[in-house]
């Protein structure tokens, strides 16, 4: 149990000390962030798309 407790503990202090690490994104940095995520989201859109009109081509099945 003490163990436990010892564990927990350290695992606090070091979420503390990430915490105490990490900034709030200026303006630029955030519109750069949100870009790269956009495009990433789009492209497993595009691919999955594609994916669907390749399997359903394949099946002979329509959307």
């Amino acid at each position: 149990m003490e163990n436990n407790k010892k564990r927990v503990s350290q695992y606090l202090h070091s979420y503390k000390k990430v915490l105490k690490l990490t900034k709030k994104p200026d303006r630029k940095e955030f519109k750069q962030i949100a870009k790269i995520c956009a495009i990433g989201i789009s492209m497993v859109a595009v691919i999955g798309f594609i994916v669907k009109i390749l399997s359903s081509l394949i099946q002979g099945t329509t959307f």
